[in-house]
């Protein structure tokens, strides 16, 4: 089962969101009432069921940030091929 939500920090200062289909209302509802208004939404190019949407990264309260930080720098980390606590596989 994949994750209900990726938040990745892009380099031009914005914050995507992506949510899959399952639990994926109660995770919206809870990001629009943190994060306002998103300036782009948009469904899924293979999965239409998968709803991408995009804030300033600015608008992200500090805990939130940081939690995106840590989850590109672990995705940055396993695409450069080190796999958990800095093993390479």
């Amino acid at each position: 089962m994949k994750t209900p939500i990726v938040i990745e920090l892009t380099p031009n200062g914005k914050t995507l969101a992506c949510f899959y289909p399952h639990c994926r209302a109660v995770l919206i509802a809870r990001m629009l009432a943190v994060m306002g208004d998103p300036e782009l939404a948009c469904s899924g190019e293979d999965n239409p069921d998968v709803l991408w949407l995009l804030w300033p990264h600015q608008d992200m309260p500090a805990p939130l940030k940081e939690a995106a930080e840590q989850m590109s720098t672990e995705n940055l980390l396993h695409f450069l091929g080190f796999y958990g606590g800095g093993n390479e596989r």
